[in-house]
């Protein structure tokens, strides 16, 4: 099972299964501002945070994602990984970070350390990456990978934000 054992290293970051002693730094660093082009909502409370958290986790220990976090080397916590649809061709990738690590490379470093990582799988022909078509520094982000649009999914989320998600499919 990939969550056993499962850890990523690059140069800056760690890579790891979800640990509930950041829950705390999940549910405040997941805010209004971050969470305004992406699904889901902000958290109204740390228990609506690990309410979602316990979801993930439950379905990463059955094999069909990974909830990961994004720390620095020295265990920072600095945002969140997920990877969704593992026992799929083309399984989806997204994560965020917290608005104080914008525009530091953090998430190009973490994607790619992702991807890098399906790839040695050998299981897998691409990667969904679903991005609102607003939202400018993600759409960036895919495209500093080999990808192309496959689609757009318009979505409402719970409170009533419209989303209009563009799906790229990035190459292996």
């Amino acid at each position: 099972m990939l969550t056993d054992n499962f850890y990523l290293e690059t140069e800056r970051l760690q890579i790891v299964p979800f640990d509930y002693q950041y829950l705390q730094n999940y549910a405040e660093e997941f805010t209004e501002e971050i969470a305004r082009l992406q699904y889901p909502d902000p958290f109204s409370s740390i228990d609506a945070a690990k309410q979602v958290v316990d979801e993930f986790v439950n379905e990463m220990y059955q094999g069909r994602m990974l909830e990961l976090l994004i720390l620095s080397k020295s265990g920072e916590f600095l945002g969140s990984m997920e990877v969704f649809g593992l026992e799929e061709t083309s399984p989806e990738v997204g994560l965020w970070l917290k608005q104080s690590c914008h525009r530091q490379g953090y998430g190009y470093e973490a994607l790619s350390a992702m991807i890098s990582f399906l790839n040695d799988l050998e299981k897998y022909n691409g990667y969904i990456y679903a991005v609102d078509e607003r939202n400018m520094a993600s759409l960036a982000l895919v495209k500093r990978f080999e990808c192309e649009q496959i689609g757009l999914d318009p979505i409402v989320t719970e409170s009533g934000k419209q989303l209009k998600l563009l799906l790229y499919k990035i190459y292996r």
